[in-house]
């Protein structure tokens, strides 16, 4: 009987807001997945002849002075986690310029086998 009514502000204290940025150990699974993803791409068995030569094309494509299949992964995925770790904040620099290259590679690759 004597305690003050509650302020809808203090039960709003205590609730969290989503966060807008996944936590870092998601932010580093996705960087292993994509590494995982595009080794395996490139080295497993293909059913098609063309989809064999284009896999084998990966590592054959230039952009400039750039090999853009291993330089892709090494700038997008070893530096990004780096950066993930120690400033979050710069990790999409990396990210972006890695993920460039490696589509670069993967979309040319698949343009190189003779059609017929």
């Amino acid at each position: 009987e004597g305690q003050p009514p509650s302020s809808p502000l203090k039960d709003c204290r205590h609730t969290r807001r989503p966060a807008s940025r996944p936590p870092r150990p998601n932010r580093l699974s996705y960087q292993f997945t994509h590494l995982v993803l595009a080794v395996a791409e490139r080295f497993r068995s293909h059913e098609t002849d063309n989809a064999r030569q284009a896999a084998a094309f990966l590592g054959t494509i230039t952009l400039g002075p750039l090999r853009p299949y291993r330089d892709g992964l090494l700038i997008g995925v070893p530096l990004s986690l780096l950066l993930i770790l120690f400033l979050p904040t710069a990790a999409f620099i990396p990210v972006l310029g890695g993920l460039y290259l490696y589509e670069h590679a993967y979309i040319r690759a698949g343009q190189l086998p003779p059609l017929s």
